[in-house]
């Protein structure tokens, strides 16, 4: 393909596209850290974030609410599904994760979640942290893209 058709077609689809959609993109960058803690059932706690280029708050300014589905034991550690539901003042989303637990020593664990955001928005986020299960905490970051929120 030469220069001047991929010119054409990029032209073509530029103007295509409806007014605003490529002004707007849906998709913003989150960054996030967070502590939750075991509450009996599950793990509760909040999150400092920014959302594409602006800081949503300066203390705890998302509530993240946490769930577990499903484990099982491996000879390493853990794997679970779990869901997360994700609330603050831009709206809720909810997740539906697969994590992976290495244990460091007895209690304390390496997580590694792939998170796949299946309600109140789209999108997939990557989360690393530490779970203390002898204390009843986790410690994380989480980074990805969230779209429609």
């Amino acid at each position: 393909m030469n220069l001047r058709t991929l010119t054409a077609l990029l032209s073509t689809a530029l103007l295509a596209a409806p007014a605003g959609a490529l002004a707007d993109d849906p998709c913003q960058f989150l960054v996030a850290n967070g502590e939750t803690y075991f509450n009996g059932s599950g793990f509760e706690g909040v999150a400092w974030t920014n959302l594409g280029e602006v800081s949503l708050g300066d203390f705890g300014d998302r509530t993240v609410s946490v769930a577990l589905l499903d484990q099982q034991e491996t000879g390493y550690g853990l794997l679970a599904t779990t869901a997360h539901t994700v609330s603050g003042p831009h709206g809720v989303f909810t997740t539906r994760d697969h994590a992976r637990l290495v244990e460091l020593s007895p209690g304390l664990y390496r997580l590694d979640t792939q998170a796949m955001i299946v309600e109140g928005a789209s999108g997939q986020l990557s989360v690393d942290g530490l779970v203390d299960f002898r204390r009843g905490w986790a410690r994380w970051f989480a980074t990805g893209n969230v779209c429609g929120l």
